[in-house]
């Protein structure tokens, strides 16, 4: 999977949970997620991508979508 099909993937399942289309560049803030939300969102992220080993990873809230995506396929390619 290519880093843009990953970023879509991801700000697919965020903006299902915000309700919204999200930009690659909002911060996980500017999305309206709170830090219960970033919790769930990284469980359906890790549901899409389990070759990526989110479950040690605990994102800032000031990571964008962008970062998020990068990091995905950051750890998908070190494994």
């Amino acid at each position: 999977m290519m880093l843009d099909d990953i970023l879509k993937t991801v700000q697919k399942i965020i903006g299902d949970q915000v309700g919204r289309e999200v930009q690659p560049d909002e911060t996980l803030s500017d999305t309206g997620l709170d830090s219960l939300d970033v919790v769930e969102a990284m469980l359906n992220l890790e549901e899409a991508f389990p070759e990526a080993h989110l479950e040690d990873y605990e994102p800032a809230m000031t990571l964008t979508v962008r970062e998020l995506a990068e990091k995905i396929d950051w750890r998908k390619v070190g494994q």
